[in-house]
């Protein structure tokens, strides 16, 4: 027996979205970039190195607390 796939979406009812406009403010500004179309990040790689500078920071956090303990 197969399942039915359930489409899930969110409305600026269910959630607080974020705008375009503020996605790329977030972006441009954590990249130091100067992205002005959303499509502009279709690729992945931005987020790719978005991804990486938090691992970098989780780690340095890590490891600051390890070194107090």
């Amino acid at each position: 027996m197969s399942e039915m796939a359930v489409n899930v979406y969110n409305t600026s009812g269910t959630t607080d979205n974020l705008s375009r406009h503020e996605v790329l403010a977030w972006v441009n500004d954590t990249l130091q970039a100067n992205f002005t179309k959303i499509e502009e990040l279709c690729t992945g790689m931005h987020y790719t190195v978005v991804v990486a500078c938090v691992a970098v920071r989780v780690a340095r956090s890590l490891l600051l607390l390890n070194l107090h303990v």
